[in-house]
């Protein structure tokens, strides 16, 4: 399939340039508008590449709630004497959220638990380097109770500048 020039929508795209920061595949004639950089490879494709050449996958650092949150934001609320619908209003999160969070029914996601912790001065979120299993599974120290397994919930890619 030929790509076509994504600024003018003609000719055959042949460059991968940035346009005031945006990357656009781009014609030449439209090229000269433009920074022409590497292509991007995808996490998916470079790992292949080095397991294919033997080396072993890059750990990722991500962030990741602690498995006993429950129990910290139901200690830490009752040390400080607040009631759910105290700790709603300063956290700025739903009362009855909290309380299923206290009760294990519901788990928070980094932005909540990082709103928890301000609130409350505990730790839920942990930074992790973990690294690609060879059934494409993600291994972490910090989610036992899911047998080392990491899910979409449980992780927040940190993007390195």
């Amino acid at each position: 399939m030929v790509k076509m020039c994504e600024m003018c929508g003609g000719r055959r795209a042949e460059k991968y340039c940035l346009v005031e920061g945006v990357p656009l595949w781009l014609c030449v004639k439209c090229s000269v508008l433009g920074k022409e950089v590497t292509r991007p490879r995808f996490d998916a494709v470079a790992l292949a590449a080095r397991r294919k050449a033997g080396m072993p996958p890059r750990n990722e650092i991500v962030s990741a709630i602690v498995p006993d949150f429950a129990s910290r934001i139901r200690n830490a609320r009752e040390k400080k004497g607040l009631t759910h619908e105290e700790l709603a209003a300063r956290a700025n999160i739903k009362e009855s959220f909290i309380t299923r969070i206290e009760s294990d029914k519901a788990r928070p996601d980094i932005t909540t638990a990082q709103k928890l912790e301000k609130t409350l001065g505990i730790k839920l979120v942990v930074q992790e380097s973990i690294t690609p299993g060879k059934d494409g599974t993600a291994q972490s120290k910090t989610a036992p109770a899911l047998g080392g397994v990491l899910t979409m919930g449980d992780v927040l890619k940190v993007k390195k500048d």
